[in-house]
């Protein structure tokens, strides 16, 4: 079997009676899924004939199955994808899935092959996640209707869903921490809730560094470990996830928008919403 994994090309068959209905990571709602290196992702309904080859994967999987079976081949051995199990595949490891019996529903995510989800290579193929999320299924339905809805707050749902999905992908997959790293991680999370509280202000890193009693070098360092970038940046972001909540469910002028997220007039905002979104305020809105 090692053998033929090592030989075999990439190959994908899906069958007719097979159905997927795919994350629409390039929307707006789904930003927090997109923060956490999530590339793809579905709620998946397969058939026979299904066989996904993937010599060389530049992604992790992780693939959580609801109903049916499906198997997997990889250079290690065999296995079952059971009801009610979650799995991960860390990245460049050749594997092939398929189905096992009748059908094979599941909902899968493929996160990117970076220092954020390094920890994935340290598992072996097909590692058995400890709990399996419940509640996955109906967020990841309620970010497909919300991110396709035109009600009010659709967006705002939308981001909640996708949050909420994020934080079960990391709860699932994401690496054990000490008591250092979780409470560093309970800090920003308060520091973040009150800068949301007041978006308005004209913050800076010193008045960030105030409110969590740490050093400039510090904060950055724990910002840049738990987020990815600068602690400035991350404020930004938090504004411009205001702003299009406020720009899809409000009438409000982008005067209003640009006071309230902390913008000295509608030129400065649109021109930092452009950079950051990569549409004008105003297209965005039309939406």
């Amino acid at each position: 079997m090692a053998a033929r994994l090592i030989d075999m090309s990439q190959k994908t068959i899906i069958g007719p009676d097979c159905n997927e209905r795919f994350l629409p990571l390039d929307s707006p709602g789904a930003a927090p899924l997109r923060a956490r290196g999530v590339l793809a992702g579905a709620l998946s309904l397969f058939r026979p004939p299904l066989v996904v080859a993937r010599p060389n994967p530049d992604f992790h999987f992780l693939a959580f199955t609801t109903a049916g079976r499906g198997r997997f081949r990889t250079a290690a051995g065999a296995g079952t994808f059971a009801p009610l199990q979650g799995r991960v595949f860390p990245a460049r490891r050749r594997r092939v899935h398929e189905v096992a019996g009748r059908k094979w529903e599941l909902v899968w995510f493929r996160l990117e092959d970076a220092p954020r989800w390094s920890h994935l290579r340290e598992f072996e193929d097909g590692h058995v996640l400890a709990r399996f999320p419940e509640k996955l299924r109906t967020l990841v339905e309620g970010l497909l209707v919300e991110s396709h809805s035109a009600e009010p707050r659709a967006l705002a749902m939308a981001e909640a869903y996708a949050e909420l999905i994020g934080c079960i992908i990391e709860r699932q997959a994401g690496r054990t921490v000490g008591a250092a790293q979780a409470r560093a991680a309970a800090d920003l999370a308060r520091l973040w809730h009150h800068v949301e509280g007041d978006l308005s202000r004209a913050w800076s890193v010193d008045a960030l560094c105030e409110l969590v009693s740490v050093s400039r070098v510090h904060l950055h360092r724990l910002v840049r470990a738990h987020h990815g970038c600068a602690p400035m940046k991350m404020v930004e972001r938090l504004r411009m996830r205001a702003a299009r909540v406020m720009l899809s469910a409000t009438e409000y002028t982008l005067e209003v928008i640009a006071e309230r997220v902390g913008y000295g007039g509608a030129f400065a905002f649109s021109k930092a919403f452009k950079r950051s979104e990569g549409v004008s305020p105003a297209h965005y809105r039309r939406r």
